[in-house]
């Protein structure tokens, strides 16, 4: 069962235990693109919305709600109308983030950052093979003073001599590095301004009460161009028909948009990672304001031309843009025939879309380190896989789920020293997933034209999965039962058992209905 619900606690909103608030995986495709890790179905619940938040998490919660309450369960109780006149709340908030402060990290300045180059450029090379072939750097032979040391061919001369083995020029040319301190805090991230506004309008009678709000969030992050807005709507009425009978019904819907860019190979478009293993003395302009590139930080030994890094032109031709719109509706039953007993029914309808959309144009870095890594050989030319232009991939997943959940609960206290309360009943549920990916590359934004990929044989076109589509269906039905007894206010007996049967448990009886149990004591 693990592997089926992962390492995730269960979210449960009004009763109705939601679908799709994992937390995606980390794996190799995604492993530098932590920026973008988020939930789902949960994430567009605006908090001014919520009364309580419960965490369960021993093993009576798992006996109540199944397997999947194995890692905990955080139960969302959202606000509702109370008898009375209307109450109208209207709220906003104003949040100013300041840029980062990193300077208690303690970076290399520039002058620090050459001086470790140049002692890093003294070790001998290192012979491998006893002469047999050329010997090797002990570190690699990269930066800006390996560079110049390489533009005069200098750098034997400076392993046998030092600094005074070095030409004037070169020795001009290194001193400036020193002379140049790129402040990458400053220039990569900004103040930040976030904007909350929230209202709602609340009250009822003794047969009618309500609770409706709107809110609407735009935050801006430290980051240019990284941003989220979200608007919320939640909609509750609860209807006492008479003394035994009360419906209600819920709406909670939400639009969220993000904003951010298309992370590379090496997460270098994270600013956060990028700040950290950028040179000091690296500028990213030359005077006239046109990109200079960074060969330094591209995972390679050698310099190669054709993969230079820029990170503010890779802002400029990288886009990432998701909007999510989900909707749950809660629609439940009550009927009350005394104090002792108590009949509850919920039917929960959920509904996510996500519609994302990523671009990376032909002048990024993304893309040239695409083109050059996948190049080969054919007719003694280089041929490049990838044609000239951009890619654009775009990506619409849907997830839906319909939960029908009826229990009773009897309670009743016996001269005055004897509680019992019991509580029985059965969740059905099912859930549908549907996801479309595809993928194009040689992509023209003014003419909204692909191009094709040019495939060296048949096993190199099936290795590149261009376009993706995955569905999914799972049915559930699942028993549960608990009870306690309580003497004299002191001592409490309980115990709690659960079935669970889907057609993820394979089509042999003896595993359709897996029971879980517990007992507790309590004095």
């Amino acid at each position: 069962l693990g592997d089926v619900y992962k390492r995730q606690p269960l979210w449960v909103l009004d009763g109705i235990p939601l679908e799709g608030t994992d937390i995606p995986e980390i794996n190799k495709d995604n492993d530098n693109d932590i920026v973008n890790m988020s939930q789902s179905s949960i994430a567009g619940l605006s908090p001014n919305d919520i009364e309580s938040i419960t965490i369960l998490k021993d093993a009576a919660a798992t006996a109540i709600y199944g397997a999947r309450a194995a890692n905990g369960v955080i139960v969302v109780t959202t606000k509702r109308g109370k008898t009375g006149k209307p109450v109208i709340n209207f709220n906003t908030k104003l949040t100013y983030t300041p840029n980062l402060n990193t300077s208690r990290l303690n970076l290399l300045n520039s002058e620090e950052k050459v001086d470790l180059e140049l002692q890093l450029l003294k070790e001998a090379r290192f012979d491998i093979l006893w002469g047999l072939t050329d010997p090797i750097p002990v570190f690699p032979e990269k930066g800006k003073v390996a560079a110049i040391m390489k533009q005069y061919n200098l750098i034997d001369i400076y392993k046998e001599q030092g600094w005074n083995g070095l030409t004037p020029e070169a020795q001009n040319a290194i001193n400036k590095l020193k002379t140049i301190n790129t402040d990458w805090n400053d220039i990569l991230f900004r103040d930040a301004f976030t904007q909350e506004y929230n209202f709602s309008i609340s009250g009822g009678s003794e047969k009618v009460t309500y609770y409706n709000s709107l809110g609407y969030v735009k935050e801006n992050g430290n980051v240019p161009g990284v941003s989220m807005s979200r608007f919320n709507l939640t909609s509750k009425t609860s209807y006492q028909i008479n003394k035994i009978l009360k419906i209600g019904m819920s709406i909670f819907a939400n639009r969220r948009k993000n904003n951010t860019f298309m992370t590379d190979t090496y997460g270098l478009i994270n600013p956060i990672y990028y700040s950290r293993i950028a040179n000091p003395y690296f500028a990213p302009f030359d005077e006239q304001g046109n990109y200079l590139y960074d060969y330094d930080v591209v995972r390679s030994n050698e310099t190669d031309e054709k993969q230079g890094f820029n990170i503010f032109e890779e802002r400029a031709n990288t886009n990432k843009e998701s909007v999510t719109t989900a909707i749950n509706s809660i629609f439940d039953v009550q009927l009350r025939f005394n104090d002792q007993w108590k009949v509850y029914s919920q039917i929960g309808v959920q509904w996510d879309q996500l519609s994302q959309e990523e671009y990376a144009g032909i002048n990024s870095y993304n893309i040239r380190n695409i083109r050059e890594t996948n190049k080969y050989w054919k007719d003694g030319v280089h041929t490049y896989l990838i044609p000239e232009g951009g890619m654009l991939k775009t990506t619409n997943s849907t997830t839906s789920q319909l939960t029908w959940k009826i229990q009773g609960e009897y309670k009743n206290t016996f001269g005055d020293i004897h509680d019992i309360q019991i509580m029985a009943g059965s969740e059905i549920r099912k859930n549908w997933v549907d996801n479309q990916a595809s993928t194009g590359y040689g992509y023209d934004p003014k003419k909204l034209t692909f191009q094709n990929l040019i495939f060296k044989d048949e096993a190199q076109a099936n290795d590149w999965n261009l376009k993706t589509k995955s569905y999914k269906e799972n049915a559930f039905a699942s028993f549960f039962a608990n009870g306690s007894y309580t003497l004299m206010n002191r001592y409490t007996l309980g115990g709690s058992v659960r079935m669970d049967g889907s057609d993820l448990f394979g089509v042999d009886k003896k595993y359709r209905f897996l029971p879980i149990y517990s007992v507790s004591g309590l004095w």
